[in-house]
């Protein structure tokens, strides 16, 4: 349950910054909406090299509203995974869009491994 004052993820906010994210690092998508692609990482990967490309790039958030791995309600997630097929110089343009948007990002450094935790400050 989500109590009075407590931080929570609003999903409006997030689109907008993604947008701007796609934008400044010239990505071919920049998802919040995961279950348009799938109910699981390899679905959406699959469907976004489908739909994109497979030299495409990009971030969606790790976060699915049905299926298999439903995740609950938007605004009761404190924070969201990012998954990412990007470079580390878009890696940058991210994580300081996301910085400045009041946003922490974990790791702060690319790692092509790594998903990206964010969490609304």
């Amino acid at each position: 349950m989500v109590k009075k004052g407590e931080i929570r993820m609003n999903k409006r906010r997030l689109n907008k910054v993604f947008a701007e994210i796609k934008e400044k690092a010239d990505m071919d998508y920049a998802i919040t909406n995961t279950d348009e692609y799938g109910d699981c990482n390899t679905c959406v990967l699959d469907r976004l090299a489908d739909k994109f490309g497979a030299q495409s790039t990009g971030i969606y958030a790790k976060h699915w509203m049905k299926g298999m791995n439903a995740g609950g309600p938007w605004s009761k997630r404190e924070d969201v995974y990012i998954s990412h097929d990007i470079t580390e110089e878009q890696a940058e343009i991210m994580i300081e869009v996301l910085q400045a948007n009041g946003y922490d990002v974990q790791p702060k450094k690319y790692d092509s491994r790594l998903s990206f935790l964010i969490t609304e400050i």
